[in-house]
Order: C-alpha cells, then structure tokens, then sequence
C-alpha cells in the first residue's frame, strides 16, 4: 500500500496480486476521523485518470454531506 497527496486528497494505492486489481481510495475530509463515499469500477484510459475521478468525487462527497448536514468527510474509492 502506498499512500500519497493529489489534488487535495489524501490517496490509498492498493494492488492485489492474486486478482491483479488496482484500487485507489481518495479521501478529501475527515470529520471526527470518518468519511464516506462510494466505490466506482471502470475501465480507465490511465491510472492518472482514476487518480482525477477519485479525487474529484471525494471533493464531490464532502459537498453533499455539508449540504446534507451529516457528520462525516468525503471520500471515494476506484477500481481499476
């Protein structure tokens, strides 16, 4: 597992060799330390695609739970 920045995001990187699938979970806030989101699996054109969409409905998760007024961040994972 790697974990890096993009985008405002903090990104978990997963790989599993057995099923050769690649993950990456983008989380954007953390409200008393939880998130949530959902997870999206498409056929991406790169692994820096993925990274943006992730990131980019991570963003998209805080705004709704803000709007929502629930306690929690934003997050989001992607298969690849």
């Amino acid at each position: 597992m790697k974990i890096f920045n993009f985008n405002y995001c903090k990104v978990h990187e997963f790989f599993d060799e057995a099923t050769q699938l690649k993950a990456f979970i983008a989380i954007h806030q953390l409200v008393d330390g939880r998130s949530i989101g959902g997870c999206r699996m498409l056929p991406y054109q790169s692994e820096v695609e993925a990274l943006k969409d992730a990131s980019r409905l991570a963003v998209a998760m805080s705004a709704k739970t803000a709007i929502a007024q629930i306690p929690f961040g934003g997050a989001k994972a992607v298969l690849i």
